[in-house]
């Protein structure tokens, strides 16, 4: 008995790992390391959890090709990747240090950027936008001076972001769009269409 006990936990470790490693969605992509060496392939890129001690233990996956062993990259170890149109940026804030991926959300001189972090209790797999957890925006000239977006500072913020663009300057001053309606405001900034 003891025998089939063990068997079964074998068994069903192995078919919980085979599934995990099914249910990754692995994207076309690129990371720069430290040096700032570009690897082209595959990248897989599970979201941070809540419980993750500090500055240890986040990474993304990566592969050569379809075919090729994967890799297991920590995050200190590179400086950027690219997941087919998302652009992330590896922070050295000591603001962010526990989380420090940020995805780049506008790339002008004064740079808008977020940090979602899984919620306890969820999946920590996928892609930021499908994914649910606390999403934090940041803005600055670079990922290391980093300030927080916050009610109180939003329209002065997001005017300095999105200055290239006069009329939705108008849409922030007019408060068509506030703190709450931030993704809004991206969209349109990003796609001149009114969500």
């Amino acid at each position: 008995m003891r025998t089939i006990s063990i068997a079964l936990c074998i068994l069903g470790v192995t078919v919980a790992a085979h599934a995990q490693s099914l249910s990754k969605k692995w994207k076309e992509g690129r990371y720069y390391d430290t040096t700032r060496h570009c690897h082209a392939g595959l990248i897989y890129y599970p979201l941070p959890g809540a419980s993750l001690f500090k500055g240890k233990g986040h990474y993304l996956l990566f592969k050569n090709d379809t075919n090729s062993e994967e890799q297991k990259i920590i995050t200190s170890e590179i400086s950027s990747f690219v997941l087919e149109r998302d652009s992330f940026i590896v922070s050295h804030s000591k603001m962010i240090e526990k989380f420090p991926v940020l995805k780049v959300v506008v790339n002008n001189p004064v740079k808008l950027y977020n940090s979602l972090v899984i919620s306890p209790g969820r999946s920590a797999h996928g892609m930021p936008e499908g994914s649910k957890g606390s999403s934090t925006y940041y803005y600055g000239t670079n990922p290391n001076d980093l300030t927080v977006i916050t009610r109180k500072n939003f329209a002065e913020a997001m005017s300095k972001i999105m200055s290239d663009k006069p009329g939705v300057i108008g849409k922030i001053e007019d408060k068509t769009f506030k703190y709450s309606t931030i993704k809004s405001l991206i969209t349109y900034y990003l796609t001149g269409v009114l969500p």
